[in-house]
């Protein structure tokens, strides 16, 4: 019983090939759009992670830079001479190197976390408490 009313006709030949052929490359496309934003997202996680990680170093040569300073307050003749300091807080490490430059302080810090580093140089001029005169972030 072909051919009542609400049954199924007989399509052109080849016109289920054509639906699977369009549901296939639909499906391809997908997959490919898929691919695109996995690929997207991981690649913006490991920007967020070495920005993290840059930042982190940065504050990590920020805070040699206030220690130095805070020692330099402590012990004022500690500016008249070459000396240095480390420490390490969550997350990483720092350095700090100082030197007489004139009647003023040269200071280096170096902050290092996950394999980044950051230094910043500045220059503290003395006084009760010593501070900073100029400071910028080198090799940037």
């Amino acid at each position: 019983m072909n051919g009542g009313p609400g049954s199924p006709k007989a399509g052109a030949p080849g016109s289920a090939g054509a639906a699977l052929a369009v549901v296939v490359w639909a499906l391809v496309a997908l997959g490919a759009l898929a691919t695109a934003a996995v690929v997207t997202s991981i690649t913006d996680l490991a920007l967020a992670r070495a920005h993290r990680d840059h930042a982190a170093a940065l504050g990590l040569a920020e805070a040699g830079l206030a220690q130095t300073l805070a020692v330099l307050a402590a012990d004022p003749l500690a500016a008249t001479r070459s000396d240095s300091l480390s420490g390490t807080l969550a997350g990483g490490s720092y350095r700090a190197v100082w030197s007489p430059l004139g009647e003023r302080t040269r200071i280096v810090a170096t902050g290092e976390s996950r394999g980044m580093r950051r230094q910043v140089e500045a220059v503290a001029v003395p006084g009760p408490g010593p501070r900073l005169a100029a400071w910028r972030e080198a090799g940037r």
